[in-house]
């Protein structure tokens, strides 16, 4: 698959593809040749991001962010998120429900 294909809606083909496409899943190692890296966000604030699995069920990634840096734009992902801080304090906002935490 070519990472820099992108899909009808605009998002490189991918997301909702790694490390296998939904109908090719399969258990295998989340390896260098899986794994998408890039950097996120505008201006002086950008977000480096490790993506090691995008399913329609589970995003599994690493963030690196500067203190006071925030997504933008804000991203949603169809599976479920789950977030360590490992260092300092994180306030995420939910813009679907409109929740801080």
């Amino acid at each position: 698959m070519d990472s820099k294909k992108e899909k009808k809606s605009g998002l490189p083909e991918w997301m909702g593809n790694l490390p296998c496409p939904p109908d090719k899943k399969r258990p295998c190692f989340l390896k260098g040749d899986n794994i998408k890296e890039m950097i996120y966000g505008k201006g002086n604030k950008p977000i480096t991001i490790t993506v090691l699995a995008d399913t329609y069920r589970f995003y599994f990634s690493e963030y690196s962010i500067k203190p006071g840096s925030w997504f933008e734009p804000p991203d949603i992902h169809e599976g479920d998120e789950v977030y360590y801080c490992l260092s300092g304090e994180a306030t995420m906002y939910d813009p679907v429900h409109g929740e801080t935490i």
